[in-house]
């Protein structure tokens, strides 16, 4: 596969001996399935690759579970369209349990991954984020709004209303 040898490569290249940490992430917002094992799988083959070859690598996964719940997929009850605008980490699981919405649907990764022997990494962004893993730079973010505005306004080509801002604040359980 000459896209993972090219990848590889130039990671090798890049960081020499030191640890490579590969990232995969999306949000538990509904069933997973074959984009989400993609994202998954891609990371996981770059750290076997780097594993084989004798490097020090990581494969993180990021559940990006204090993502915004925005609509109740088909095989969720429209009763949850009272949760709408909360973290996916603060809605009820669908099934009664007294899970989260995101650990309901994050349970047949994990369960899928298990299976397939991956070496993925979980990370939580809700238990980061709440105990404060990020405030540094989100501190960073904040002082440079204009120049984030900017850079994504370049790349997307659109620009970004004056009042944009690169953070969420949750008022009243409800991101805003």
């Amino acid at each position: 596969m000459q896209w993972l040898n090219t990848i590889v490569d130039q990671l090798i290249e890049i960081h020499g001996d030191d640890e490579i940490v590969v990232s995969s992430g999306v949000s538990p917002s509904g069933t997973y399935h074959l984009g989400t094992l993609r994202e998954v799988m891609t990371a996981e083959i770059i750290a076997v690759e780097l594993l084989r070859r004798g490097k020090k690598a990581r494969h993180i996964h990021v559940v990006d579970d204090l993502d915004v719940f925005r609509k109740v997929p088909a095989n969720v009850s429209s009763d949850w369209e009272q949760y709408l605008g909360m973290p996916l980490c603060d809605v009820p699981a669908p099934d009664g349990s007294d899970r989260s919405y995101a650990d309901f649907f994050l349970a047949d990764l994990v369960d899928a991954a298990a299976k397939m022997n991956l070496i993925m990494e979980i990370v939580r962004a809700h238990e980061r984020y709440r105990k404060g893993a990020y405030v540094s730079v989100i501190e960073t973010s904040l002082a440079h709004v204009a120049t984030i505005r900017q850079i994504l306004a370049d790349i997307s080509g659109r620009a970004l209303d004056e009042a944009w801002s690169p953070i969420q604040v949750v008022e009243n359980g409800r991101i805003k």
